[in-house]
């Protein structure tokens, strides 16, 4: 019981901190925007595959948000970037909500999420790249 009080202690120490620093609002906007960046990715994808978009439709945003929250505490699992976990979490989902979804298998819940896994990794290169580019450019003009 203390180890959970000293765990908990540590976490309001944390978020206390937020209250205090300078350009807070700054840093709330660019939060909002990146988990809504999140939110929003996973909903397109989602919707762009036949089986998955059934469920949304059926089940709606409650299907998406069990996803989200199951995926966002895969990423804690310390692993190479989630690799593993996020696909454990991703089929745990949407197995949640495969009732009476005809092929809606764990197999194709593994498929999805590993092919998410696989476009969000390359997107993450792609940026990488571009922002490498951009910096070296930035340093020929100066």
């Amino acid at each position: 019981m203390m180890r959970i009080k000293g765990i908990w202690a540590g976490l309001w120490k944390g978020f206390a901190v937020i209250v205090k620093m300078r350009g807070k609002g700054l840093w709330l906007c660019y939060t909002i925007l990146l988990w809504g960046s999140y939110i929003t990715a996973l909903y397109c994808a989602f919707l762009s595959f036949p089986l998955t978009a059934e469920m949304m439709a059926r089940y709606g945003i409650a299907a998406l948000a069990v996803c989200f929250v199951f995926t966002s505490i895969s990423m804690g699992v310390p692993s190479n970037g989630g690799i593993g976990p996020y696909q454990w979490a991703m089929m745990f989902g949407i197995t949640l909500f495969s009732g009476g979804i005809s092929g809606l298998t764990r197999e194709y819940a593994l498929t999805f999420a590993n092919m998410l896994m696989g476009v969000q990794t390359l997107v993450l290169i792609i940026q990488g790249l571009l922002t490498f580019g951009c910096i070296a450019l930035s340093k020929r003009h100066k």
